[in-house]
């Protein structure tokens, strides 16, 4: 640094100001809003939704079939991967017939006789993958008595974080 001059040191040091600035104040300008959709809105986090509906059909058996739809649907950003530790995809899902309905009381879940219980997704296997703004819809069909049953389905993530939803029907011979 001999030959410099305290003058010429500006230079060179206004120099790169005038370069970074710009330049920071662009990247600041275009990543605005993506930093902001990720930090503030949570719009790139996992936004998984699951719906059961249910109906009944006439059938060749004895007893009518009660058909339920499973249908997950993925609001957020980002694909959503659902599988357990074999690699299959895991949405469970119970029916349980509602016995003796009493008038003002609560119905206890659990304390309902279980009817039918399995994995719907058990056939996907290396895991299911539920695309950004995609529906996607599972179903399954049982031959049932006539009656009232309760309908509870659950995705359940690999970090052990699960989304249910519920459905009570009334299932009636045709």
């Amino acid at each position: 640094m001999h030959g410099m001059t305290s003058l010429e040191l500006q230079k060179i040091s206004a120099s790169w100001l005038a370069l970074v600035v710009p330049v920071a104040g662009a990247a600041i300008f275009y990543l605005w809003q993506p930093v902001t959709d990720y930090f503030v809105t949570g719009a790139f986090d996992e936004n998984v939704v699951l719906l059961i509906d249910a109906e009944t059909i006439k059938s060749d058996t004895k007893n009518s079939l009660l058909v339920i739809h499973v249908k997950a649907s993925n609001r957020g950003n980002v694909p959503v991967t659902i599988k357990s530790d074999g690699g299959v995809g895991q949405i469970a899902l119970q029916v349980r017939r509602i016995e003796n309905q009493t008038e003002a009381k609560w119905i206890e879940p659990e304390k309902l006789a279980l009817v039918a219980e399995t994995n719907t997704l058990k056939k996907h296997n290396g895991g299911y993958v539920i695309a950004p703004n995609a529906l996607y819809e599972e179903v399954e069909a049982l031959a049932l008595p006539s009656g009232t049953y309760w309908i509870k389905g659950s995705i359940i993530f690999e970090n052990g974080e699960y989304i249910d939803q519920t459905a009570i029907v009334n299932h009636v011979q045709r």
